[in-house]
């Protein structure tokens, strides 16, 4: 059986402004691809507005992989977003579909 590495990240508040701040972003890429973790599980994202910080942060994620020569490695391509508790989400990044399929997420959690 295959081990998967997975992280579990609160970044509070993590919604457009801190998206729009590119070092922020960038370190916590660097951190998710030195981790090499397959599942970053990101909390406490603005339920309205987390799609933005989710798409940055695998933008920065995919960049950071390829810019190191190891785009064959992460391809985060699998990214969502919880149902909203309280006005906040989580995000979840997937570093390889196929490698841990068949996780998929379920209606109403």
């Amino acid at each position: 059986m295959r081990t998967i590495r997975i992280m579990n990240w609160n970044i509070q508040k993590f919604g457009p402004k801190k998206a729009g701040m590119p070092p922020l972003i960038n370190n916590i890429a660097r951190v998710i691809v030195e981790a090499n973790v397959d599942i970053a599980i990101i909390l406490e994202l603005a339920a309205v507005t987390g799609d933005i910080p989710m798409k940055a942060l695998t933008t920065a994620v995919n960049a950071l992989a390829a810019a190191a020569g190891q785009a064959h490695i992460y391809d985060y391509r699998g990214s969502f977003l919880s149902y909203p508790t309280a006005g906040d989400c989580y995000g979840v990044l997937i570093k390889d579909m196929d490698q841990i399929r068949p996780i998929v997420p379920m209606a109403g959690y």
